[in-house]
């Protein structure tokens, strides 16, 4: 695995399920026309986003000759559980041995997270 021990890897997992898990929930919450639409653009957006990281860090696990990553749903959580695990497996990840490529973009990822977090949680106080 090219210098990275199991660890890593293992937490860059760990991140993958978190985001995808985020991402299939904020697809209901896009979808739903139950909630009102600042939520349902905020969603949509969200969406799209943790999409797009799940992509790049199966991308990135790839490269790192390891497995792509098998990714259940467990609709069991909130939006802010989903996200708020997310971020602390980001935390996660980052603390931990990754290569220098991976750190870039974790970084990256997390900290439009951390932003998208702090939406949400603006949305839900003016709600």
């Amino acid at each position: 695995m090219r210098g990275i021990t199991a660890e890593p890897v293992i937490r860059l997992i760990k991140l993958v399920e978190a985001v995808h898990h985020t991402a299939r929930l904020f697809a209901v919450g896009a979808a739903s026309k139950d909630v009102n639409a600042r939520f349902r653009k905020f969603a949509e957006k969200i969406h799209g986003t943790a999409e797009q990281f799940e992509f790049e860090l199966q991308t990135e696990l790839m490269r790192l000759s390891a497995r792509r990553a098998d990714v259940s749903d467990n609709p069991n959580t909130s939006e802010h559980t989903a996200l708020a695990a997310a971020l602390e497996a980001y935390r996660e990840a980052l603390a931990s041995n990754i290569t220098a490529h991976a750190r870039a973009m974790v970084t990256r990822q997390f900290q439009e997270m951390q932003r998208a977090y702090e939406e949400f949680a603006s949305i839900h106080v003016a709600a």
